[in-house]
């Protein structure tokens, strides 16, 4: 259940920055060592992890990018 709404979050992340024009890098924590080890150093708990003009933002927070960006 818990990837189920990681995966969903991820998800919902995407659509939300892709419809107002947000450039983002999207990163395979599974698949790259490098981006794990990012994602440690931001204190990752779950998916997704952003940072956004140095401020970091664990899960779905539309509220948290736009203050953020």
């Amino acid at each position: 259940r818990q990837r189920q709404m990681c995966i969903r979050d991820s998800a919902k992340t995407r659509e939300f920055l892709g419809e107002r024009g947000i450039p983002y890098t999207e990163r395979d924590i599974e698949k790259s060592p490098e981006a794990r080890r990012a994602y440690d150093a931001l204190g990752g708990r779950g998916v997704p992890v952003l940072q956004v003009n140095g401020t970091v933002i664990h899960g779905y927070n539309p509220q948290g990018i736009l203050a953020a960006y």
